[in-house]
């Protein structure tokens, strides 16, 4: 159901909204617990094999799926820790080639989104500041002067081509690396975006879904309003589309459950979030995994990743992340664990990474 509000304020509406929405009757954590037991393994397997067949950073093995498996760590899943280190290791050690290349004069392999994601990685893990992230907020900082934001480096939908995704992961990364030597250019860079944020509508879920990020990081009054227009883009089964004129998938429910709550815009006992997952449940396949159909015609030599769904797999793992993502925010951090990052908590990582370099 959706709250009736067309006459209501903008800032009335959404707090309507969050009212009709809220206290909704909750899925059996016994459900969601098994669930989730049932993709971690499948999508850390996953990962740690993709590291074999391709050498260079993927958001879909890497970003996203990290993301997910440092969600579990935070709530006492079992995880391989294996796996975190040499994501970690493979993502620094991509990001300081390309800071070699830019320092040298030459273009990165990574632009935006690459290098946003990779940052997006390194912060989510707890990396301290060193040379490597200095030397890529100076390149992105300089990267697309002539636009507002920052553009996608390429046209692979829904993970890459939305302008709204570049852009937030750019911020996210020169908001959570401030550089000490360019903070005149940062206030300017991060000036410029936000007048773009604020005046350019979102079109499909991609952009909702990062606009919605990208305005609650720089604490936008244009949050509210995106907030209430990815609300009431849910459909009637609970789950959300990549466009208009698709059905729903795991992929647009994933991102954007995990856009409401990590923003704060939802709560996990609201009825939004009680009817995604419910949806998420209902799509899981017997092996743990979830499919989504790739709207990608292949332009790169395909790879084996050992996850399910031949062709569909990137998109797939991706989804499968984010709807893992969604349904471990059901269960509480760990005391211990709360208001800590993974290396904080195990230091040794981060020296051993360093040594190897």
């Amino acid at each position: 159901m959706r709250c009736p509000a067309p006459w209501a304020s903008v800032a009335f509406a959404f707090l309507l909204t969050n009212l009709c929405l809220t206290a909704a009757p909750r899925t059996a954590p016994e459900a969601i617990r098994k669930a989730i037991e049932k993709s971690l393994p499948l999508i850390q397997s996953s990962v740690d094999f993709s590291l074999l067949q391709r050498r260079c950073f993927t958001c879909h093995h890497s970003t996203y799926p990290i993301i997910t498996v440092n969600a579990a760590w935070q709530r006492g899943f079992k995880i391989d820790d294996a796996v975190i280190t040499a994501q970690l290791k493979r993502t620094h050690r991509e990001l300081t080639s390309d800071v070699r290349r830019f320092t040298d004069g030459r273009f990165p392999t990574g632009q935006g989104d690459a290098l946003g994601n990779s940052m997006w990685l390194l912060k989510e893990l707890g990396w301290q500041e060193d040379q490597t992230t200095r030397e890529t907020v100076r390149f992105l900082l300089d990267h697309d002067r002539e636009s507002d934001g920052w553009e996608p480096s390429a046209d692979r939908p829904p993970t890459v081509g939305s302008k709204f995704t570049t852009t937030f992961v750019v911020l996210q990364s020169i908001s959570g690396y401030p550089h000490p030597d360019l903070t005149r250019e940062t206030r300017a860079r991060r000036r410029s975006a936000v007048e773009w944020l604020d005046k350019t509508p979102s079109f499909d879920n991609e952009d909702m879904v990062y606009r919605l990020r990208a305005l609650h990081l720089m604490k936008s009054g244009e949050f509210q309003k995106e907030a209430e227009k990815l609300l009431l883009s849910q459909r009637e089964d609970g789950g959300w589309a990549q466009l208009p004129q698709l059905n729903s998938d795991v992929y647009a429910t994933g991102t954007a459950l995990a856009a409401l709550i990590d923003t704060g815009a939802i709560k996990a006992n609201s009825r939004v979030y009680q009817r995604g997952i419910t949806f998420l449940l209902q799509s899981q396949k017997p092996d743990g995994s979830w499919f989504v159909q790739s709207r990608v015609l292949p332009r790169r030599p395909f790879y084996q990743s050992l996850f399910p769904h031949k062709r569909n797999q990137f998109i797939s793992i991706s989804a499968s992340s984010w709807a893992t993502y969604v349904l471990l925010q059901n269960f509480p951090v760990l005391q211990e664990n709360a208001g800590k990052t993974y290396l904080e908590r195990h230091p040794e990582t981060s020296v051993k990474i360093a040594v190897n370099r």
